[in-house]
């Protein structure tokens, strides 16, 4: 049986997929062996599709997340930190062409932004098991023990 050799696309692929399974299995913190007595995987499956050298199939993918606990949506916003964790990718706008209609739809799509990264946060905090955390109006860091 012959292998096919994987394009460098295909190999980068592999390996930006890697790198966001394991940034989700560390925040979740998750050893590579838990996540695979949870999917029901081989310990080496997932240590290689973690390094960039398997690409999981859709099912035993699906298994990986669900074990973990995180949607494909969380596993491709990491997929796009992992990739451009500082957004320098994104183009520069050149801000003195822009008519003052442009500044202000610009201003609102980057304030949209901006609310969907915090409601991400905290989606992301609270399935972290942060329940046992409430928000008070009282002096501190804003964070106090909730009462039993």
């Amino acid at each position: 049986m012959s292998r096919v050799k994987k394009s460098p696309e295909e190999i980068e692929e592999a390996k930006l997929l890697g790198k966001a399974l394991a940034a989700l299995r560390v925040s979740r913190g998750m050893t590579q062996r838990q996540v695979a007595e949870v999917s029901g995987l081989n310990p080496q499956r997932i240590c290689k599709a973690e390094r960039g050298c398997h690409y999981p199939r859709n099912s035993q993918l699906k298994r990986i997340l669900a074990g973990m606990g995180v949607t494909f949506a969380a596993l491709h916003r990491a997929q796009e930190l992992v990739q451009d964790p500082m957004g320098e990718d994104a183009e520069p706008i050149d801000a003195p062409d822009f008519t003052p209609e442009e500044a202000h739809q610009a201003a609102v799509r980057l304030a949209q932004e901006a609310g969907k990264a915090v409601a991400h946060c905290c989606l992301s905090f609270m399935e972290m098991g942060a329940s046992g955390w409430r928000l008070s109006s009282g002096a501190g860091n804003g964070r106090s023990r909730a009462t039993e």
